[in-house]
């Protein structure tokens, strides 16, 4: 801007110039032709910062890094940067790190980076590329390799304590994996590691486990095992705490104890007896009506109410009820309903003490908890009635002590109780206290046995627990609770000396957080991975000294090439278990040390319907596919109509089952509804996996079908294996159809009736070490992008969202019937971002990729809604790492925000804004084929560019200059002023500009740049007074001026006035100013001016004398290294004076 004032000739000018350097000098007056490290600012010009070393040693093997990224710890480490760094003749990359621990060594602070490479690239690798992943992981590809690491502590899948060490399954296994993800240190937070009951614990049985494993006393006690009744067993369906719970389907199913001492009171009468009860129903009553209750005599009793209710599975034959104030419960002999008198008449299975009477009450479905019984005078037991609550029953010495009824139950898990404190009788629900007793009473010492889901209430009468499941039983010499309480939510603790770690890939190590560290000293540690045949012994270096110490880690080589992901309690990870040798400890918190690695793809827990499902008999293919899609429906009874009936399948014949993906285990649900349906022979199944020749056994099979007698598909479970390495397993033809398919072989002859009744798949891993160009993060789902081991560059594939393993499953690209993104045609991807504009409180997101020469734009949130739209066939970005994004906010009033993008094209510089591509006009000239500044083009890629974190500034760094290798021009853009300026190192420093450039942020996250520099040093960017210690020089020089406006006036300059910011009085700087006439490039020194002082600005003005000239063209500069913003130019202004007629 300038003015001029009519009467004399005087010119006034601000320092809001544009720098022009495309254009001739002669052409742009008071704009700048030239200038270096000085920024547009709201004042005028003002001196740009310069960078400093943040490490003292220099990188060696790998100087020259090309990228990176920074990775904010969440546990002890507070920051970690990677690099990706070229040996120094370019022939080899790797992937260097700085970790930085304490807050002294934390972002901004100076660090040095580590000696060895936390990764070593393969051969061939070309431009290592990282991004951010789900779940604070990072993500790294090269073309050759496609990686991800997290750190040293990434949080455990699974954590499960248990009794002993497993082969396959665990022995009363409890998970804690929610406990030990947190920092908590409160109750349910905690993992008990070798832990014993208290001394007060006479009885400790966790009921959990797989079925067919034993039900095992803890306590000191030592019990030993429960006798199981019917066809109670262990069961997975259902688990309050642990894996698995004791299961009671039918009729008079439970476990006992036989008699003890320890079930009887001790000397002060105190005693607790307490389990957690699942039950499957409260609903299972008849509404409040008239009941007809008749005495029969010796004959059974019957029970008549209002309607027809002979369709209730509650009650049928077998089944127990009862009537709150009437009595109960009674076994169901019957039921038959009467169409003329509109009634249903019940009868029981034997002579009860029934009163004929007709009462107003509800009839509901009994079910038993526990209880003793020693004779029809002398018992106690607890049952669930529907309509009612918890009843507490009890009888001593043919006197009623207790009927109470507990209310405060729950459908699902109930915590029960019944208790004495020496004086009185107690009942507890969900610990809800109340007095069982009408008054005085206590247990008595029986000759009775313990138990739990069957009670007995005469000589041959039990009640059941149908449908019901049981963990946690516990009685204690003593009373547990005085008053209302929180009921446990934690298990009770057993001996729990091995625990087991599911990572969601191979791991290195694991680090322990204790709240009660191990007081025995001398324990050690011991720990196996499964390697996918078996649990192989771990080489252990145990800091934490068997668990004496918090904080400290476990190690041992890494995993990365021998562990195999294992099926376990329905989950599929990489497991690991470790065992304590003695002592106990608490934990509250675990991390896993997951090194480096190739990128996992683990099942997302959504089992698989099979495709085929065919069985070999007598010659015969049996097409059974249909009947193992869905279980049978409820309420038809065992029809081989709706199974797979493989009964009598012997050695020579077998099960083939077809999948859509490649599997590594079926769930098979075998029908239990009903007895007489499972194998009861000794016979075991094998899978075998079709290898493009025949059917071969992989390693590492489990059949969960088969329990510890032997007899496979004698119980629901899953039979799982170690797929074989791709490219050993391929996809068979059968019946027409192309599937993975299975085959199922049997040792001997299966029983007659073997119905199994669903099948499920669990699929193997989808993505196996492909080679992508770049990843990266949309709407925080990953992706992968340009798959370069296929040559397919327009390629993106994606997991599900939220995770960096599940490639596989209908929210990922992988999934059956589903596909990867193609972006446009063949040609490669180079790089996307993340864009979104917010509105009110509407927010739109969406992507842009680029290629070369085009740009597209990615809409939707998954693979049913991902559209990719062209928006550019002319433009692209072949500089991937100058693609970076920034937010700009519209207004207050409204609420608006925007992301914008920019990105070096081949046409130059351009922005994506609101949905359109704007040239950043001003620096053509540095992409002009014609002229010698244009950069290089085979080295474009080697361009950088990023937004400023503290100012609306986009940063671009250019090869520039023909055959020029690296970056030597570095070109800043100010959104506010919308104007270009060069920044210039010193030139006396060896590879002043960077070559790679990393966003990264302190504690508090506020961010930084950090720049790297091919001399192995890095450097945090628009920091410090210096150029890494060397003066920072600047200046700016104006175009061609013509004082009077007109080209055939001669003149001079008379007297020239400069306005500008003075310099602390500890630097002491000249401005010097210098004159050049007619466009001469040899100039004179027309003011040299001291620049320190205290005053708010300078004003100074010379009085000149010089020849005259045509055109003048003016210089500012000086240089500084102690000034945050060194030369800060205000204004300047001159008077001339026209001599004369250029007629030349």
């Amino acid at each position: 801007m300038s003015s001029e004032e009519t009467k004399r000739p005087v010119k006034v000018h601000d320092f809001k110039g544009t720098w022009l350097p495309s254009v001739d000098p002669s052409l742009i007056g008071e704009n700048y032709s030239a200038m270096a490290n000085l920024a547009p600012g709201q004042n005028g010009l003002e001196g740009v910062p310069g960078y400093s070393k943040i490490t003292a040693t220099p990188l060696t093997t790998y100087l020259k890094p090309r990228s990176g990224i920074q990775l904010r710890g969440k546990h002890e480490t507070l920051s970690r940067i990677f690099l990706h760094a070229e040996n120094a003749d370019e022939t080899a990359s790797a992937v260097l790190q700085q970790i930085a621990a304490a807050s002294a060594d934390d972002v901004p602070n100076p660090k040095d980076f580590e000696a060895s490479p936390i990764h070593t690239d393969a051969p061939g690798a070309g431009l290592g590329r990282f991004s951010k992943w789900p779940n604070n992981q990072i993500a790294y590809c090269n073309g050759k390799e496609s990686l991800i690491y997290g750190g040293d502590e990434i949080l455990p899948a699974v954590f499960m304590v248990a009794d002993s060490p497993m082969t396959d399954a665990l022995t009363n296994a409890v998970d804690y994996t929610e406990a030990v993800r947190n920092d908590l240190q409160t109750a349910g937070n905690i993992a008990p590691i070798g832990s014993v009951p208290d001394d007060a614990t006479k009885l400790l049985i966790p009921m959990t486990g797989s079925p067919g494993d034993a039900i095992s006393d803890y306590s000191a006690s030592a019990h030993g095992d429960a006798t199981k009744v019917g066809t109670a067993d262990l069961s997975l369906a259902k688990s309050k705490f642990g894996t698995g719970s004791l299961n009671t389907p039918a009729n008079g199913d439970g476990i006992t104890y036989a008699d003890h001492a320890d079930w009887d009171p001790p000397t002060d009468n105190k005693i607790t007896y307490e389990t957690q009860d699942y039950l499957p129903s409260i609903t299972n009553a008849l509404a409040s009506g008239s009941v007809v209750f008749t005495d029969n005599g010796a004959s059974p009793d019957t029970i008549v109410v209002d309607g027809d209710q002979t369709g209730l599975p509650w009650l049928a034959a077998g089944r127990c009820i009862g009537a709150a104030g009437i009595g109960g419960p009674w076994t169901i002999a019957s039921t038959s309903y009467d169409s003329g008198t509109s009634k249903t008449t019940i009868t029981l299975d034997a002579a009860e003490t029934l009163a004929t009477q007709t009462v107003t009450c509800v009839i509901g479905e009994c079910l038993s908890v526990m209880g003793r019984y020693q004779d029809a005078s002398n018992y106690w037991f607890v049952y669930f009635l529907a309509g009612s609550g918890y009843i507490f029953s009890c009888m001593l010495s043919g006197v009623e002590k207790s009927g109470h009824i507990n209310a405060h139950h729950a459908a699902g898990w109930n915590h029960v109780s019944v208790l004495c404190d020496g004086a009185k009788l107690y009942s507890t629900v969900n610990g809800y206290f109340e007095q069982a007793s009408t008054g005085a009473a206590t247990f008595a010492a029986w000759a009775a046995a313990l138990a739990i889901g069957r009670t007995q209430r005469g000589a041959s009468s039990y009640t059941g627990a149908i449908g019901c499941y049981f963990e946690q039983g516990r009685v204690s010499h003593t009373n547990r609770w005085a008053a209302d309480f929180s009921p446990p939510d934690a298990p009770y603790r057993t001996k729990a000396i091995v625990w087991v770690i599911g990572s969601t890939r191979p791991i290195q190590g694991v680090k322990y957080y204790l709240s009660t560290v191990n007081s025995l000293s001398g324990q050690t540690i011991s720990g196996k991975q499964w390697n996918g045949s078996e649990w192989s012994p771990l080489t252990i270096t145990d800091a934490t000294a068997g668990l004496t110490f918090s904080g400290k880690s476990t190690t041992f080589a890494s995993t990365v090439a021998t562990a195999k992901p294992k099926l376990l309690s329905g989950r599929l990870y990489y497991f690991y278990q470790f065992e304590l040798s003695g002592g106990e400890a608490d934990i509250y918190k675990v991390t896993v040390d997951a090194p480096m690695q190739p990128i996992r793809d683990l099942w997302d827990g959504v089992l698989r319907p099979v495709v085929a499902f065919r069985h070999y008999k007598d010659g015969v293919w049996i097409n059974d596919t249909m009947n193992v899609l869905e279980e049978t429906a409820e309420g038809v009874t065992a029809d081989a109509a709706y199974v797979a009936s493989v009964g009598g399948l012997d050695a020579t014949e077998h099960i083939d089952i077809g999948t859509a993906e490649r599997a590594c285990a079926f769930k098979i649900t075998m029908y239990e509804r009903e007895t007489g349906y499972v194998n009861t022979n000794v016979v075991t199944m094998t899978v075998h996996c079709w290898t493009g020749f025949g059917y071969a056994a992989p390693d590492g099979q489990v059949d969960g079908t088969k329990p510890a007698d032997g007899k496979t598909l004698s119980q629901s479970g899953f039979l799982s294996w170690t797929p074989p390495a791709p490219g050993e397993e391929f996809q068979r033809e059968e019946f027409g159809d192309t599937f993975w398919y299975y085959r199922l072989t049997f040792n001997g002859a299966l029983s007659v009736n073997v119905y199994i009744d669903k099948v499920e798949a669990v699929p193997a891993a989808q993505l196996n070490n492909a080679a992508y160009k770049f990843p990266f993060l949309f709407q925080n789902r990953a992706m992968l992008c340009n798959l370069a081991s296929t040559g397919e560059g327009n390629r993106v594939d994606f997991p599900a969202t939220y995770t960096s393993e599940g490639w596989n499953g209908e929210d990922s690209s992988f999934g059956d019937g589903k596909g990867p993104l193609y972006i446009g045609g063949d040609e490669e991807l180079t790089c996307a971002c993340e864009i979104y504009n917010r509105l009110g409180s509407s927010i739109y997101t969406f992507a842009l990729f680029f290629k070369d020469y085009e740009t597209h734009i990615l809409n939707g949130y998954d693979s049913d809604t991902y559209k990719a739209y062209p928006i550019n066939s002319k433009i692209g970005c072949p500089a991937p790492l100058t693609l970076d994004t920034y937010t700009l906010f519209d207004s207050k009033e409204q609420q608006s925000s925007r992301s914008i993008a920019a990105w070096l094209s081949y046409s130059g510089p351009y922005l994506f804004d609101s949905g359109g591509l704007t040239p950043l006009h001003g620096v053509e000239c540095y992409f002009d084929r014609n002229d010698p500044r244009c950069v290089n083009w085979p080295a474009i890629s080697a361009a950088r560019g990023w937004f400023d974190p503290d100012y609306p500034q986009y940063n671009l760094l250019i090869p520039s200059g023909q055959d020029q290798p690296t970056n030597n021009v570095w070109l800043c853009y100010d959104l506010i002023h919308n104007r270009w300026f060069p920044k210039v190192p010193a030139a006396s420093l060896e590879n002043p500009y960077p070559g790679a450039v990393i966003r990264v942020a302190d504690s508090a996250n506020r961010q930084y740049i950090y720049g790297t520099r091919d001399n192995g040093h890095v450097m945090r960017l628009g920091h410090g007074t210096t150029w890494d210690g060397e003066d920072i020089e600047q200046y700016v020089e104006t175009g061609e001026m013509l004082p009077s406006g007109h080209l055939f006036d001669q003149v001079k300059m008379t007297m020239l006035k400069v306005l500008v910011k003075p310099l602390p009085l500890t630097e002491s700087r000249i401005l010097t100013v210098t004159l050049y006439r007619n466009g001469s490039e040899t100039g004179q020194v027309i003011a040299a001016i001291p620049l320190e002082d205290t005053a708010r600005f300078i004003k100074f003005t010379r009085k000149l004398a010089h020849d005259r000239a045509w055109s003048l063209r003016v210089r500012f500069s000086s240089v500084t290294n102690a000034s945050l913003k060194g030369l800060q130019l205000l204004s300047w202004g001159y008077k001339f004076s026209i001599e004369g007629e250029d007629s030349q």
